[in-house]
């Protein structure tokens, strides 16, 4: 089979042209757009058949960024809470999603658009919370989302306070033994 891939109806400007054995071509970097597409078989003798002509529109969405932070394996103390994820580069935007199930029934967070590769948020209460990131293209419209991350909002423990009364002398160095909390 021969295949082409052209702008206009004529093809007088070739985006893609590729002969296959299979009835399926993959093209490769074809940016959104209206085209036409020419398809015709090729005998074994080499011969190209007639012309199958039709036209399609190429619309990709932007592939997800990868998150970067908070995982499961590093948990998150006090109310504040940093999401990083590998951004797609300069001009790039993003949409973030945060939820206390992995199903995002019920999104506790939505953040579109976002212009940096982060977002801080303050208030994150104690608890299990779920959060994932697409990236968002030039008209607004996101992609497929991210792998879900998970990770763990811990309380922040208060520092012990330890009073010694002024007339007690310590003749040697003081040692305490706290519990250690998690």
């Amino acid at each position: 089979y021969r295949v082409q891939v052209s702008p206009d109806d004529e093809f007088h400007a070739i985006s893609a042209d590729a002969v296959t054995t299979q009835p399926v071509a993959d093209i490769a970097d074809l940016p959104d757009g209206d085209y036409w597409l020419r398809v015709r078989a090729i005998d074994g003798f080499g011969i190209e058949g007639r012309d199958a002509v039709g036209r399609f529109t190429q619309h990709v969405l932007p592939e997800p960024p990868l998150p970067v932070a908070p995982t499961a394996s590093t948990p998150v103390t006090g109310t504040h809470a940093r999401f990083e994820w590998a951004g797609a580069g300069s001009g790039a935007r993003y949409a973030l999603q945060v939820a206390r199930d992995s199903k995002f029934s019920l999104p506790m967070i939505e953040r579109k658009p976002l212009d940096a590769a982060f977002v801080e948020l303050d208030d994150m209460q104690p608890g299990l919370y779920f959060w994932r990131v697409a990236s968002v293209n030039a008209r607004g419209e996101a992609g497929p989302w991210s792998a879900t991350e998970s990770y763990a909002q811990r309380a922040t423990v208060p520092t012990p306070v330890v009073h010694i009364p002024l007339w007690v002398k310590i003749a040697a160095p003081l040692t305490l033994l706290l519990p250690l909390l998690l």
